[in-house]
């Protein structure tokens, strides 16, 4: 079990200066102040010593010629009291103020097509902001992968949510199962589903080379478009050092292929290069899972060093 001290951080590290749902610190001040903690080096020992290893080691294989110390203090400014900016920009004003929206003409094309939206989502601590789009808040969403009571609810998942209100253990693949049958329900009335399209865990799909390494990436997003006939729309999320966030709704993949094998594959590889070129230009911002999940994948063994 995780000794009581390791819990009281990483509950910190995740709410930040919260009390309940409220912000007990306002935005831009806040922000300050966790751009100036993330940066001192003791911080960094006692807070996140698992954390900087894993920034340092993928950092290294991603952009050698990056500042490492400007690297992790960025990852760790993304990543910290992520609860705590959810709730300061919870207000449309403030969000307004700090957010700034990219790329909504691609959502409104695949409305205006008739069309459902799979919204591609990497693992970013900054994806819970989504939701405070207005053209995402005013459609009918669902979200798949591993959600709490609340956000089972929100999504219109009561009756498992209620499960977990009585205590009550939900088999992963009943979670798995109810959250596809509510997406392809939702995508066939024209609304949004949000999938971690770069995650680890999967069956089928293509492996890539990426970064000096070899990984998977799993057809769940690309099979949910497909099936239901919805637009699949990457989306990138950076927040930099001066607090202004910045998210983008990317041009709709394209499924190219005479048949279904064809059409999935054309998705992947499509995707393979949009996340690629959103590591390169937004690799702080991605969360630990990303980074641990990476720096286990097998490295590519060039024929030099084979020989």
């Amino acid at each position: 079990k995780m000794k009581l001290h390791h819990r009281l951080i990483q509950y910190i590290r995740w709410y930040g200066p919260t009390w309940g749902s409220r912000p007990l610190l306002p935005y831009d001040f806040g922000s300050i102040l966790l751009n100036w903690l993330v940066r001192r080096k003791s911080i960094q020992k006692i807070a996140y010593p698992v954390q900087t290893k894993y920034v340092a080691q993928v950092a290294a294989g991603v952009n050698p010629e990056a500042d490492a110390e400007d690297f992790l203090s960025s990852n760790l400014f993304a990543n910290s009291w992520v609860a705590w900016r959810e709730y300061s920009l919870a207000a449309p004003k403030t969000f307004a103020k700090h957010v700034t929206v990219l790329g909504q003409d691609n959502l409104e094309a695949a409305f205006n097509a008739g069309q459902g939206v799979v919204l591609a989502c990497p693992h970013s601590s900054l994806k819970g902001l989504i939701k405070f789009i207005p053209a995402v808040a005013d459609k009918e969403r669902v979200a798949i992968g591993k959600l709490n009571q609340e956000q089972l609810g929100r999504y219109g998942l009561q009756d498992l949510a209620a499960q977990f209100e009585a205590g009550s253990d939900i088999n992963p693949q009943v979670l798995t199962f109810t959250q596809l049958r509510r997406a392809r329900e939702i995508l066939h009335r024209q609304g949004i589903a949000m999938v971690f399209a770069d995650g680890y865990k999967g069956k089928g799909g293509i492996k890539v080379p990426f970064f000096g390494r070899t990984r998977p990436l799993f057809p769940g997003a690309a099979d949910l478009a497909l099936r239901t006939n919805a637009q699949m729309i990457p989306i990138t999320l950076s927040l930099s050092p001066t607090r202004k966030i910045i998210i983008k709704f990317c041009s709709a993949l394209t499924a190219k292929g005479d048949n279904y094998a064809d059409r999935l594959n054309s998705l992947l590889c499509q995707y393979a290069d949009h996340l690629t070129l959103d590591w390169e230009q937004n690799f702080a911002q991605f969360d630990y899972y990303a980074l641990a999940k990476f720096a286990k994948q097998p490295c590519i063994v060039s024929e030099k060093e084979d020989s």
